[in-house]
Order: C-alpha cells, then sequence, then structure tokens
C-alpha cells in the first residue's frame, strides 16, 4: 500500500511565521521574543538559537518580515523546498539563508540558481573554519564540508554572502527598504560633516561595484551661486556644519536632477543646531518617494539621531550609523543592479 508523504518542517527547530496570515508556531513567548511587523523579508535559518536572537533584535530595529522558517535537522522539508517556495511568494521581496551544512548539494544549487535570478539571496554559512565545522556535526548532525566549495557554489548560484551577522543586518535592511535598482554604480556623496565626507569617499573608492560620480560642471555652477563661499562644491558636497534644512533640500534636488550619478548617499549628522530635523525629514522622505535613483543615508549618534533614523526608515529610507556598513550594503545592491 503506497502512503502519501507528509510534510514537516523539524525536528529540532523553533517553528514558523507567517505576517501574512498570522500563522505563529514559534515556541519563545512575546514577551521574550519580539514578532517583527509585516514586510518583505524570509528568513530560513538552521538553527533555532540564532534565528530567534536575530529576529528579536530585526523586530527591535523596524525590520519587517514576511515568512520565518527555522527547520532544524530537516527530516523531509529543507534548504532547497524552502528556496523553492520562497522564490515564488509574492510577500517575499528578499531570502536570508542561514545554514551549516545541506543535504543535496545539486537540489540546493538549482534551488538557490533558480531563487537569486528572481530576487536577492543572502547566506551567512556556519561552520567555515575548523572549529565551526566540528561544533555543526554536534549541533545539526550536518557536515559542513569545506568552505571553499560551499562560498563558490554560492557564487556560482548567485547568491549574496555575508560574512558575518551585522553584514546579514545591512544587506536585509538595504534590499528591504530600497523600491529601486539604481541605474548605475555611481554614488554622489552630500555631507555636513567634512570628516565624514573623506571616510565616505574611501569607503567608495576601495569598494568593488562602486565608483564616486562627478558632479557636473552646470550642477556645480549652479549651486555655487547659492551656497557659502567655503563651500566645497564637488564629491563629495559639503553643505557645511552650518547648513540648515533649505541647503540639504537645494543640494538634493541639485543631485537628484544630475546626470552624472546614479546613487545618493546623504550623511546627515543631527548634532549640528541649525538643523530642523523635522523639516529635513519631511523633504528627504518626499524626494525619496519621487526619485527615480536610490537614496541612501548615514545618520550618527545618540537617541536623537536614533529616532531621526528610524523616522527615515519607516518611510522607506535605508539608515547606516557608519560609512562603512552603508558602503557595504550599497556595493551588494549596485553589483545586483544587472539581474
Amino acid at each position: 500500500m503506497k502512503r502519501n508523504r507528509i510534510a514537516a518542517i523539524g525536528p529540532n527547530c523553533l517553528g514558523v511565521l507567517d505576517t501574512t496570515t498570522n500563522i505563529d508556531t514559534l515556541f519563545l513567548p512575546p514577551d521574550r521574543l519580539l514578532r517583527p511587523k509585516r514586510g518583505g523579508i524570509s528568513f530560513i535559518s538552521q538553527s533555532g538559537a540564532l534565528s530567534s536572537a536575530v529576529l528579536d533584535l530585526a523586530a527591535q530595529e523596524g525590520y519587517g518580515f514576511a515568512k520565518f522558517v527555522s527547520y532544524g535537522n530537516a527530516m523531509n522539508i529543507d534548504e532547497s523546498d524552502l528556496l523553492d517556495h520562497l522564490a515564488s511568494d509574492p510577500e517575499t521581496k528578499v531570502i536570508c539563508l542561514y545554514i551549516e551544512g545541506v543535504h543535496d548539494g545539486k537540489k540546493f544549487l538549482a534551488a538557490a540558481t533558480r531563487a537569486a535570478a528572481k530576487k536577492p539571496v543572502i547566506v551567512l554559512k556556519g561552520g567555515i573554519t575548523e572549529a565551526g565545522s566540528k561544533a555543526t556535526l554536534s549541533h545539526t548532525g550536518s557536515l559542513a564540508g569545506a568552505a571553499e566549495v560551499y562560498l563558490g557554489a554560492f557564487r556560482q548560484a548567485g547568491l549574496i554572502i555575508a560574512y558575518d551577522l551585522e553584514e546579514v543586518f545591512d544587506y536585509l535592511k538595504i534590499f528591504e527598504k530600497t523600491a529601486m535598482k539604481p541605474r548605475g554604480n555611481r554614488v554622489q556623496i552630500i555631507t555636513n560633516g567634512g570628516g565624514y565626507g573623506i571616510i565616505t569617499a574611501d569607503e567608495i573608492s576601495q569598494a568593488r561595484h562602486l565608483r564616486m560620480a562627478t558632479l557636473s560642471p552646470a550642477t556645480a555652477a549652479f549651486l555655487k551661486k547659492l551656497f557659502p563661499p567655503i563651500a566645497v562644491i564637488s564629491n563629495p558636497l559639503d553643505v557645511l556644519g552650518d547648513a540648515t534644512e533649505d541647503r540639504y533640500q537645494l543640494a538634493i534636488e541639485a543631485c537628484l536632477k544630475d546626470k552624472g550619478n546614479d546613487i545618493l548617499l546623504v550623511v546627515m549628522l543631527p548634532q549640528t543646531p541649525l538643523l530642523n530635523l523635522d523639516k529635513l525629514a519631511m523633504q528627504t522622505i518626499e524626494f525619496a518617494q519621487r526619485s527615480k535613483k536610490p537614496i541612501v543615508a548615514i545618520v550618527t549618534g545618540s537617541e536623537f539621531a536614533t529616532r531621526f533614523a528610524r523616522r527615515l526608515e519607516d518611510r522607506g529610507i535605508p539608515c547606516y550609523e557608519f560609512p562603512a556598513r552603508a558602503v557595504r550594503a550599497l556595493n551588494v545592491l549596485a553589483a545586483r543592479r544587472t539581474r
């Protein structure tokens, strides 16, 4: 007698969460594990503890999730099955995958290739060192295998490789918040801090898939008429420490119209007293909603800065605390622009 195969996730897993249907089988209580708001991220994890910590922090930071699946030892549903499902899921904008080992290499490579052709797939591999590899065997019973083989397969499939959890968060943010692909890889920096502009330019110059934009002569001449003589009208475009929100508005609007750039990276250090942050947020959000170019912000500071950044992010503008993290995220965004 032929018996039907029963699909099951696990064992040794945390459970699943679907923010569209409100299915929640996570066995950790909401007062210990925050549930994220509805959004475009779907996260597949072989580790329950790692994924619960990531999910909790992501919810706290305002990331939006579509699906979350902790699949553990994968009795009969594995990472490849889940990738195929999420690749066709209309609620999923970006997929994140934490794995220690795969159950069927050929099946995984095919599924990963199909998924990456449709949407960004970020992968974090556990067990890339000898010590980590030994730990995976006792954790989920996975044979981690040679890291070079896995990383090579990820690249072949078109996956975005994250080397630590910080990169996972940075990449998820850029793909969830950014509504469009850049047409090219030329980045224009706007800053109210000269030092921050210099550091950001250094990071862009070292990024594989980015390059510094060149401000057009017409845009430069226009801004020189309106800005103080000591303002640096170039790239970085330094609006100076005494900048008001109106000066930012002029700079952002002029750079959006300039055909010499594809991405705006705007440094907004809110400590300067002349900035009206309510107006600056409102203006920047309006520009981002009308723009055909991605706008990414760098906002650094304490609670005051964090509240300002959260306001921008709630309306679709990715914000990063430090230039290196913003540029790292833009680098992977630019790398996928031709897909």
